[in-house]
């Protein structure tokens, strides 16, 4: 079946680009759906002020009717400019387990980024280390955490198979949580309770409290 890939310039357009993830991850255990709230901000150029130091473009895939994959591709033109670069970025990418798919949103994203100037693409990466960068490549039985991708092991096959070679190893720490607090924590507790007679513990259950 032929590929369609369509730019996002509708609110339509960008409603499937947000939510798609949740149809591909639907029998994905460990995946854990976005603040969709903050997905609007952060996709909207107008509320999301890092798009106006990026030239940008979110794209969707199709096959016939049905939307089958998503990529955001980004070239930061300060980072570029700072360390001597011409490098496209694509981000967000999410598929079925589909190499044309895959192929298509990529070799879209690389013949945008060599028409503006650019002549090598890395990712995933979006605006910054403080997005989720990279892929999984192990602990896929283990919960996602901020700041990682929750991905299939297939994404690591479809973007090696597509000349992608690996840059760097980000690595996430787990420490456990013991039942009970340290002996040792337990009196850096009671000593800051005695130092600052006026300190509180406050639950914000609304982003109204933290403001």
């Amino acid at each position: 079946m032929t590929i369609t890939i369509r730019k996002v310039e509708k609110k339509r357009d960008l409603r499937l680009f947000i939510h798609l993830p949740a149809e591909i991850h639907k029998d994905h255990s460990n995946w854990v759906p976005p603040l969709y709230m903050d997905e609007w901000e952060y996709f909207n150029p107008k509320k999301n002020l890092l798009f106006a130091h990026c030239e940008h473009l979110l794209l969707l895939a199709f096959k016939g009717d049905k939307c089958v994959g998503r990529c955001m591709g980004l070239i930061s033109k300060d980072y570029n400019k700072s360390h001597n670069e011409n490098h496209v970025r694509f981000s967000n990418l999410e598929t079925y387990n589909d190499p044309e798919v895959f192929n298509a949103l990529v070799n879209h994203v690389a013949d945008w980024g060599k028409s503006l100037g650019m002549d090598k693409m890395v990712g995933p990466l979006a605006f910054s280390d403080k997005d989720p960068q990279g892929f999984l490549i192990e602990g896929y039985d283990k919960p996602v955490v901020i700041a990682s991708n929750c991905n299939f092991p297939y994404m690591v096959d479809l973007t090696e198979a597509a000349g992608f070679i690996k840059k760097v190893d980000c690595v996430v720490y787990q420490i456990p949580i013991p039942d009970e607090i340290p002996p040792l924590h337990q009196k850096i507790l009671e000593r800051a309770e005695k130092q600052n007679t006026n300190l509180k513990l406050l639950q914000f259950t609304s982003r109204r409290k933290i403001k």
